[in-house]
């Protein structure tokens, strides 16, 4: 059984899903498998996908259901204990899944653990997140997920890791939502869970691409507006 499980949702992402995977092979973590979930891709992503030969490499086909579906059915599927998260446009640095496991050894009452991150907001600009907490240099557990998230989130979804049953635990992704899944599922871990950050950074949100896709900005306020209703009900039921 693998320490870690990565799940990978892709949809027609043919010129970055190989060197996302190749982030991932290229680890100094080595206990891992790679479930790659195609959404009913319709480009060349899944041609790109076939030609990495590697045995820890798992491709689940599907129709296409959405992010938050694909993701669910990976994790479904996943053999490891721990969860890691990687969109098809982003990559990781070769520390990510060693620092995970120090972290998550270190503090084994963790749920969700969070490593810094970068953010690519153009082909020749890539700056690092700013958290809204003391600067620190060693792994801590976030007390206030809220307020640390004032500026930029402590977690993002290529740069998380947690328990596979304290997801279960939190609840799935929500297939309803069609963007702001991660968002959600952060919420969740921070009103019930214990949150760990290390300020390493270790990965690179590729925004360039995000924005590109996603144009739909009323969309995505009504489901930001969603998360925010479900949010109240959860605590009102607390």
């Amino acid at each position: 059984m693998p320490f870690f499980s990565v799940i990978i949702p892709l949809y027609n992402k043919e010129d970055f899903i190989a060197d996302t995977i190749k982030s991932v092979l290229n680890q100094t973590f080595t206990d891992f498998e790679i479930i790659v979930v195609n959404d009913g891709s319709t480009d060349k992503s899944l041609k790109e996908l076939q030609s990495i030969n590697d045995d820890r490499l798992i491709t689940i086909q599907q129709k296409n259901q959405g992010v938050s579906v694909t993701r669910n059915n990976g994790i479904k599927n996943a053999k490891g204990n721990y969860i890691t998260l990687l969109d098809a446009d982003d990559e990781w640095k070769p520390n990510h899944l060693e620092l995970f496991y120090k972290t998550i050894k270190q503090f084994p009452n963790g749920a969700l653990f969070c490593n810094a991150y970068d953010i690519k907001s153009s082909d020749n600009y890539t700056i690092k997140a700013t958290y809204n907490i003391a600067k620190v240099n060693e792994p801590l557990i976030i007390k206030d997920y809220f307020k640390a998230s004032l500026i930029d989130a402590i977690g993002w979804t290529s740069a998380i890791c947690f328990n596979k049953n304290d997801f279960y635990d939190v609840g799935e992704f929500v297939p309803e939502f069609t963007s702001g899944q991660d968002l959600d599922l952060l919420i969740r871990f921070a009103l019930r869970k214990t949150i760990v950050f290390n300020p390493t950074v270790t990965c690179c949100y590729n925004k360039t691409v995000k924005n590109s896709l996603s144009k739909k900005t009323i969309k995505k306020l009504d489901t930001l507006l969603l998360i925010v209703l479900k949010t109240k009900k959860r605590k009102t039921l607390r």
